[in-house]
C-alpha cells in the first residue's frame, strides 16, 4: 500500500546517520517511494536481483536463507537489503521478509543514481549510509559467530525488541545451535532471574557512557598472582584453588588500573588477591571470631609497616601476615614516598572499618543506614582502590598529587556509584549468609520496603548519583587546558574504577552471577 512520506519523520531517520538540512530532505522526498507492508510479506525471493533497498521507518524485516535459517534482522532506522547482492548486481540467494507490519521507504538503484546525479551533496550522506549498513551487517555476523551464552545477553542489551519478534527456533538458527540447547539455556536463565546480574544486563542498569578497559597483560598478572598465592599457602583447601580461576580475582585490578605498568600491575594483582582471601576467610569464620581476625591483621600491619617486624603466631593468621610482609617489601621499591604515606593511612582505615563490620556480625548488630553509608566505602575497599589511582599513574605524572584534593567531591561521587552498584550485584550473596551490610537489606529493615521496592530504590539512587557524577565530569572537562591535563588523566583513571568494577562483576567473574 502506498504511503505519503513525512519529511519530518524522514529527517529524524537520516539524522541517525548524519546531520541534514530540512530543505534537502524536501528535495529528496521527490525521488523516494513510501510503502506499508503487512507481516509475512516477502519483499524479495532467492534468484531475484537486489535492485532496491528499504529504509525501515517502523516495523521489522529479516533476511532468511532458503533453508529458513535467520541470517539477520532489520529494525526501525536501519537499511534493509542484501548488501552483497546489491553491490555486485547479482541475484540474491536469500528471502527478504516483513516480520512486523512495516512502514518503509523504498529506494531503487535507478532512484539512487538520479539522487546522486541531481543532489550531488548527498554523496557524502550516501557514503555514510553505506558505512552504517556495513557496520550493522558486521555486527550481526559477529553475533552469529559468538557462543550463544554471550550472544543472547548482547542481543538483549542492544536489540531489546528482537525477542518479541523472533521465536526460539529462529533465534537458534541465527546462532547455529539446536532449539533444545537454546531452550535449556532459557530455562537456566529463568531459574537464575533472581540474580541481579541477569536483570542488570537485560535492563542496561549500568550502561555508563565511559568504557571499561582491561590491562593487556591480564593473563600474565593472573599467572604471577596464582604462583604467589600458592607460594604463600593461601589456598587452604582444594575447593579454594579450584574457584580461583573461576572468580578471576586478579582480573579486577586489571579492570581498575588498565594502563598501569606491568611491574605495578603484578603487585596490584597479588594485593587484590590478598584482599579477596581475607574477605572470604572472614565470611567462613564463626560469629564471635570475625572481629578478632581483623584485630590481628591490624596488629600485624602496624608491626610490619611501623616497626619493620613480622609477628609470628601459630595458625592461619601467620600466613596472612607473611603474605602482606612480602607485598610490603616489594611495595616500598615501586611506590613513591608520597604514596607510601597515603597507603599506610588508607589501608589502616580499611582494616579498622572491617573490624567495625566484623563486630556487627559477631554481636548480630544491624547498623543504621547512616552508619553503613559512612563506613561502606571504607570496609569494602572502594576508597582504598580509588587511592591506588595515584599509585597507578604517578610514574607518568609525578605532580598528580596536587590535583587529588581538587577532585575530592568527584572521588566521593565515584565512590557512591561503586558501592551502590556493588550492593545491587552482591545483595543475593550477602542475603544467603544473613549479612545485612547492604543498602538493599537495610532499606527493607528500616524503611520496611519489600525486597523488589528496596532494589528499585537503590537503582534509583544509583541513577541519580550517576547523573550527578556526569554533571561534575562535564563541568571539570569544560575547564580543560594544558595545565589541567594531569587532572583529566586522574579523572580518566577514576572512571576506569567505576566502569571496571561493574564490568568485572558482570562479565569476568562468577562471584555474583550464581546468586
Amino acid at each position: 500500500m502506498k504511503m505519503t512520506i513525512d519529511p519530518v519523520l524522514l529527517k529524524s531517520f537520516l539524522e541517525e546517520i548524519m546531520s541534514v538540512k530540512f530543505s534537502d530532505v524536501l528535495k529528496l522526498v521527490d525521488y523516494l517511494e513510501g510503502e506499508k507492508y503487512n507481516k509475512g510479506t516477502i519483499l524479495r525471493s532467492p534468484g531475484e536481483v537486489e535492485n532496491q533497498a528499504f529504509l525501515v521507518l517502523k516495523g521489522t524485516l529479516a533476511i532468511y536463507c532458503p533453508q529458513n535459517r535467520l541470517i539477520r534482522p532489520f529494525f526501525a532506522k536501519e537499511v534493509a537489503f542484501d548488501m552483497d547482492a546489491y553491490f555486485s548486481k547479482s541475484p540474491s540467494e536469500t528471502y527478504l521478509v516483513v516480520k512486523e507490519n512495516a512502514k518503509l521507504i523504498k529506494v531503487s538503484r535507478d532512484a539512487e543514481a538520479t539522487i546522486l546525479s541531481k543532489l550531488k551533496h548527498f554523496k557524502t550522506f550516501s557514503n555514510a549510509l553505506i558505512l552504517s549498513a556495513k557496520n550493522s551487517n558486521q555486527k550481526w555476523m559477529r553475533i552469529s559467530q559468538m557462543h550463544y551464552s554471550k550472544a543472547i545477553p548482547l542481543i538483549k542489551k542492544d536489540y531489546k525488541h528482537f525477542f518479541r519478534v523472533f521465536n526460539n527456533t529462529e533465534t537458534a538458527s541465527l546462532l547455529k545451535v539446536s532449539r533444545r540447547t537454546l531452550s535449556r539455556y532459557s530455562t537456566q536463565q529463568f531459574y537464575s532471574r533472581r540474580s541481579f546480574s541477569v536483570r542488570a544486563l537485560e535492563e542496561g542498569i549500568f550502561n555508563y557512557p565511559f568504557p571499561s578497559e582491561c590491562h593487556p597483560q591480564v593473563d600474565h598478572v593472573h599467572s604471577f598472582a596464582l604462583e604467589w598465592a600458592i607460594n604463600h599457602k593461601l589456598f587452604f583447601n582444594r575447593k579454594t584453588r579450584l574457584t580461583f580461576d573461576i572468580m578471576k580475582m586478579p582480573a579486577l585490578s586489571c579492570r581498575l588500573y588498565p594502563e598501569v605498568n606491568l611491574k605495578k600491575a603484578i603487585w596490584l594483582g597479588k594485593f587484590f588477591v590478598l584482599l579477596f582471601f581475607m574477605d572470604d576467610y572472614t565470611d567462613k569464620l564463626a560469629k564471635g571470631k570475625k572481629s578478632n581476625f581483623w584485630r590481628q591483621m591490624l596488629y600485624g600491619f602496624k608491626s610490619i609497616v611501623e616497626e619493620n617486624k613480622t609477628p609470628s603466631r601459630n595458625g592461619k593468621i601467620n600466613l596472612f601476615w607473611c603474605s602482606f610482609q612480602n607485598l610490603w617489601i616489594d611495595f616500598m621499591n615501586i611506590a613513591s614516598e608520597e604514596f607510601l604515606q597515603i597507603f599506610k593511612e588508607s589501608f589502616c582505615q580499611y582494616i579498622k572499618a572491617n573490624i567495625w563490620e566484623a563486630e556487627n556480625l559477631d554481636l548480630r548488630r544491624i547498623p543504621s543506614i547512616k552508619e553503613y553509608v559512612e563506613n561502606r566505602p571504607l570496609f569494602s575497599g572502594g576508597n582504598l582502590a580509588l587511592d591506588f589511582s595515584l599509585f597507578a599513574i604517578e610514574d607518568i605524572t609525578p605532580d598528580i598529587y596536587q590535583h587529588w584534593e581538587d577532585l575530592r567531591n568527584y572521588t566521593i561521587a565515584a565512590s557512591n556509584l561503586i558501592f551502590k552498584s556493588n550492593d545491587l550485584l552482591s545483595y543475593q550473596k550477602e542475603k544467603l549468609i544473613n549479612d545485612h551490610h547492604n543498602l538493599v537489606s537495610l532499606l527493607q529493615i528500616y524503611k520496611e520496603l519489600p525486597e523488589d521496592e528496596a532494589i528499585n530504590e537503590v537503582i534509583k539512587e544509583h541513577k541519580s548519583d550517576l547523573e550527578f557524577f556526569l554533571e561534575m565530569d562535564d563541568q571539570l572537562s569544560e575547564s580543560y587546558s594544558l595545565s589541567s591535563q594531569n587532572k583529566m588523566l586522574l579523572m580518566k583513571s577514576i572512571k576506569y574504577q567505576v566502569s571496571g568494577a561493574v564490568y568485572w562483576s558482570l562479565f569476568d567473574t562468577k562471584r555474583y552471577i550464581d546468586f
